[in-house]
C-alpha cells in the first residue's frame, strides 16, 4: 500500500499549508521526494501521518466496504481471566470489530475477545494488514492424530485460518513483528493491503489528517478546531450511513388477502 497523495495534498491545503510560494514546505508532495535528501523528510513525515490517521480513522466507524467474516481461533496464550468460557485471538488484520455471529456478547481485552460463544464467528472491520512470511503458529491437535506441539509455517495470501481444523486449538505466534515483509516494491507499506472502502472514509481520512497539519499552521490558531469539527461532522454521517445499510430494507407487509388466506385465482 502507498499513501494517497490526493488525500496528503489535500489535507495540506485545507491546513493552509499549500500556497504559492518559493519553500520547499510548500510545495505538493510527490512520490519521487522520498529518493532526494532535502525532500525526504517531509515525505517521511507525510508517510508516518498517514498510517497512524488511516488506522485511527478505521478503528472509529464499522465501515461498510471493508468488512470481513472469519471463525476465530481458541488462544492458548497466557491471560487474565476474563470471567468469559472461552478467550480468542483477534485476526491478524481486525481494525475494529462489528458483531459476532449469532449476536453474542463479547469484550475487547487487548489483543484478546473474550465471550461465552463456543466456536465464535466475528464480522469486524479489516485494515488489509497482512502476516509477515516469518509467523509461525503453535498447532496442538486435541486428537491421537498428532499429539504432540509442532510448527506450521503459513505463507501470507495462500494458507487462510480457515484451513485449519476445529479440533485444533491454534495460537499466534510472531517471534519478531519488527522484521519488515520481504517485498520486491518500494511501496510506503507493503505490510497493508487493505480493500477499497467507501468514499466517506477516505473523506474522513483527509479532514482527521488536515486537523493534525494544523497545527503546524501558526498563522490561523483556530483553524485545528475547525476542521477537527468538519472531522466529526463527516464522522457522524458515515456512522448514520452505516447503521442504514446495515438495517436494510424493511420486510414487506403481506396483501391483505394473504392475511385471510383468500384465493384469487382468475
Amino acid at each position: 500500500m502507498n499513501m494517497s497523495l490526493d488525500i496528503v495534498n489535500g489535507a495540506r491545503y485545507s491546513a493552509g499549508l499549500l500556497r504559492e510560494s518559493g519553500e520547499e514546505r510548500m510545495k505538493l508532495l510527490s512520490r519521487e521526494d522520498k529518493f532526494y535528501p532535502e525532500l525526504k523528510e517531509l515525505y517521511e513525515v507525510c508517510k508516518s501521518v498517514f498510517l497512524k490517521t488511516f488506522l485511527e480513522a478505521l478503528s472509529e466507524v464499522p465501515w461498510t466496504m471493508g468488512r470481513k467474516r472469519k471463525r476465530l481461533l481458541r488462544t492458548r496464550l497466557p491471560h487474565g481471566d476474563s470471567g468469559f468460557a472461552f478467550t480468542y485471538n483477534l485476526p491478524y488484520d481486525c481494525a475494529r470489530p462489528v458483531e459476532l455471529s449469532g449476536k453474542d456478547y463479547y469484550v475487547i481485552d487487548g489483543d484478546f475477545l473474550c465471550t461465552d460463544a463456543q466456536n465464535a464467528e466475528l464480522l469486524y472491520v479489516s485494515n488489509g494488514k497482512r502476516l509477515p512470511l516469518d509467523t509461525v503458529f503453535e498447532r496442538t491437535s486435541v486428537t491421537d492424530y498428532a499429539r504432540n506441539n509442532y510448527d506450521v509455517v503459513l505463507s501470507p495470501g495462500r494458507i487462510d485460518e480457515w484451513d485449519i481444523p476445529v479440533d485444533f486449538t491454534v495460537s499466534l505466534r510472531i517471534d519478531d513483528l519488527s522484521k519488515e515483509r520481504p517485498s520486491g516494491s518500494d511501496e510506503d507499506y507493503p505490510e497493508y493491503q487493505p480493500p477499497r472502502y467507501e468514499q466517506k472514509f477516505y473523506e474522513y481520512l483527509e479532514m482527521m489528517m488536515a486537523a493534525k497539519f494544523a497545527v503546524k499552521n501558526t498563522e490561523q490558531p483556530r483553524l485545528h478546531d475547525t476542521l477537527t469539527q468538519k472531522a466529526l461532522l463527516i464522522k457522524q454521517e458515515a456512522v448514520k450511513s452505516t447503521k442504514g445499510i446495515a438495517t436494510g430494507k424493511e420486510v414487506p407487509s403481506p396483501w391483505w388477502s394473504d392475511r385471510i388466506n383468500l384465493d384469487l385465482d382468475f
